[in-house]
């Protein structure tokens, strides 16, 4: 393998800072992942990762708004817009 950090010359494996062992799931795939390699190249599956994540976190905040919507509480009320605008307000009365 040649090293894009290093000139392009031969990687030198687990004596560079960047040679790391990943396990985990590969979300491309779902195949297990328990093997080293480049950080370079981690970076590339750690990136899709993120982007799977990001996505299923939107989903469920987008199905969480929907729920309340549909309990009739996705309006703003005057006591979350005094929590929104006083970060030390207590979200509880009497607190």
């Amino acid at each position: 393998m040649k090293c894009p950090l290093n000139n392009f010359r031969d990687c030198i494996e687990s004596k560079c800072a960047f040679w790391m062992k990943m396990s985990g799931t590969n979300p491309q795939t779902g195949m297990p992942i328990d093997q080293w390699g480049c950080k370079e190249v981690w970076d590339t599956i750690l990136m899709s990762e993120q982007n799977l994540v990001t996505r299923q976190n939107t989903a469920a905040i987008e199905s969480f708004r929907n729920n309340l919507i549909s309990l009739g509480l996705g309006r703003i009320t005057p006591r979350m817009v005094e929590l929104a605008r006083d970060p030390d307000a207590h979200l509880l009365e009497g607190e």
